[in-house]
């Protein structure tokens, strides 16, 4: 009998374990829970739920012609098809969702500028093949990354945003530093509202 009672006392322990785990795991009263979209990618939660950012290569092209690329300035552009991004914003402190990035992950928040039917990101060339360009201090807003949860970062600029159309450019890993993306979005003028 005292074994069987020794038993059950384990058992007793081992369920009282896991009920204080699933507990300690569960949000506090009134929290906000987020649930980020599976995939990777950009998110951004509007009023009318997730919004996916559209995602294109980051792949700058040299200004002019041969003879700029030898003997010029060597400037780089970046241009996306479109006055607008797919997506306008309201709010000029935006918070994002990236899934599968990690704390540390290379990202930089740049503005576009808004041509009659497409958006161009100016960079400085280099002469130095391993730094393939820079862009311009003006154009970039420091932004706050915060892991909240594995391969999930929440990004914001710490700073308000002007109307205007923007770039999230990422790197896609830390060994692969010249492949990098690009997410586009607007943030929408307080008269368009």
């Amino acid at each position: 009998m005292s074994k069987r009672m020794w038993i059950t006392g384990i058992l007793g322990a081992c369920v009282a374990l896991f009920s204080y785990q699933a507990v300690a795991q569960q949000p506090a009263p009134g929290a906000r829970v987020i649930e980020v979209p599976f995939g990777s990618g950009v998110y951004y939660q509007g009023s009318s739920g997730w919004v996916t950012l559209r995602m294109s290569p980051f792949m700058p092209f040299y200004s002019g012609g041969a003879k700029e690329f030898f003997v010029g300035s060597r400037d780089l552009s970046f241009e996306m098809p479109g006055a607008h991004a797919g997506l306008a914003v309201f709010d000029t402190k935006p918070t994002f969702y990236l899934r599968g990035y990690r704390a540390g992950s290379s990202l930089r928040l740049v503005r576009s500028a808004e041509k009659q039917d497409y958006r161009k990101v100016s960079l400085s060339g280099s002469r130095d093949p391993r730094a393939w360009g820079r862009f311009r201090s003006a154009d970039v807003t420091e932004i706050e990354a915060e892991a909240i949860a594995d391969g999930v970062l929440r990004v914001r600029p710490r700073t308000d945003l002007k109307p205007g159309e923007y770039i999230l450019v990422s790197s896609v890993d830390q060994g692969f530093r010249g492949i990098r993306l690009a997410y586009e979005f607007g943030v929408a003028a307080p008269a368009n509202r």
